[in-house]
């Protein structure tokens, strides 16, 4: 993998990986979706990359849509599936060795951020048309490590109509492992966009993974700026999402995400969930779904974002806006700090961490005791804090769980 090099947008190394996924989207039959025509795959934009400087960014999707039995009509897509393809160059070598060469000290193979979501982009491309009822729009974005541009020109000018989409399903960072004793659970985020319906088919999909898998169904908050569902929102496109993932964890963006460290028990798991969820969403309309859009904090690009950011010009998660959770999400929190601290001898985490983790954990029990009313602005703060503080310890873990 090292020979990719991260796959950085701009270079030839994603160029051939870009030309490995279309070569598969041909093969599997997928109909061009890059251009209004539907006659390439490619969908090229040039984008400005403001998150640290003005600097010109050309990149390259590729979106394509499978059709029921492969057989192509004039019907739109009813889904919107996508995971970005692109990667970094050169990262974090916390668990190489010294004896290591350059390529491993620093090259970011990114396995699970975000190869393994493409791999299960293309097993759903192989194995969807067998199953689902209405056709369905496939994207690999480029330049997602970059500032979520590809998927941001996308929905600034969709090359395909947005009208009959129901849901966009999103993949970033699948096959990580938290923590140790931790293996078995994933997040899924943002069903709540499309109200009770969403929610219900989101948790059927996932309930038949149970008890082997644990799927923590939480708001769109917690992954908003993380990843390209953020695109549609940005961009005022009502149409709800749901993003799987695992969230950073000590490998995250380290040259240690490597093919030797992917629970690939997991991967599969949620290639089975998304095949049971994507069929069931390609059987409603959008009439089923009440759309409920995100609340942010000033975000990036609103103006008091952009006057947070002139003030404060060094806290780059203020760049991302404040997302503003729900308070159904407090319960899942105090589950999974309840799971961390029961395991906080295999995960050898100091005392300091430990006595933070129940810090933290007793001020999020105590938002939820104080009930749904009293849900704050700095109740809601304090819900972020708390959910920062259990992924950032996950960071600093000194092995590879």
């Amino acid at each position: 993998m090292n020979s990719m090099r991260g796959r950085v947008s701009m270079t030839d190394e994603n160029a051939r990986d870009r030309e490995f996924i279309r070569q598969r989207l041909v093969v599997k039959q997928v109909q061009p979706a890059g251009d209004r025509e539907r006659t390439k795959f490619e969908h090229t934009f040039t984008n400005y990359y403001n998150w640290i400087h003005d600097a010109k960014v050309t990149g390259t999707n590729l979106i394509g849509i499978v059709y029921p039995d492969r057989k192509q009509t004039n019907e739109l897509p009813r889904v919107l599936i996508g995971a970005h393809y692109d990667g970094i160059a050169h990262c974090d070598p916390k668990f190489v060795s010294p004896e290591a060469s350059e390529d491993d000290r620093t090259i970011c193979n990114g396995a699970t951020d975000n190869a393994t979501s493409v791999a299960i982009l293309l097993e759903l491309l192989q194995k969807l048309p067998l199953q689902i009822k209405a056709p369905v729009a496939f994207a690999f974005w480029d330049s997602e490590e970059l500032g979520l541009l590809g998927s941001d020109a996308f929905f600034k000018n969709p090359t395909i109509p947005l009208d009959n989409v129901v849901t966009y399903v999103n993949l970033d960072i699948v096959g990580l492992n938290l923590y140790r004793t931790l293996e078995n659970i994933h997040i899924v985020l943002g069903a709540e966009t499309g109200g009770a319906k969403l929610q219900e088919l989101t948790r059927a999909a996932t309930a038949a993974e149970m008890p082997s898998f644990e799927y923590h169904h939480m708001s769109y908050a917690i992954g908003h700026g993380r990843s390209d569902m953020t695109s549609l929102y940005r961009n005022g496109i009502q149409i709800p999402s749901v993003f799987f993932s695992d969230g950073d964890g000590a490998i995250y963006h380290t040259t240690a995400d490597d093919l030797a460290n992917v629970n690939f028990k997991k991967v599969h798991s949620v290639s089975r969930v998304l095949m049971k969820l994507v069929t069931d969403l390609t059987t409603t309309s959008k009439s089923d779904f009440t759309f409920q859009s995100p609340k942010t904090y000033f975000d990036k690009d609103s103006w008091l974002g952009q006057l947070v950011q002139l003030i404060f010009p060094k806290i780059k998660a203020l760049r991302a806006g404040i997302p503003v959770p729900m308070f159904t999400d407090i319960p899942v929190v105090v589950e999974l700090y309840d799971k961390l601290l029961a395991a906080k001898a295999e995960n050898k985490l100091s005392d300091e961490q430990v006595q933070n983790l129940l810090e933290q954990r007793a001020q999020v029990k105590s938002v939820l005791a104080a009930g749904e009313s009293e849900f704050t602005f700095t109740q809601r703060f304090a819900l972020l804090k708390a959910i920062a503080t259990y992924t950032l310890t996950a960071k600093k873990l000194t092995f590879i769980p």
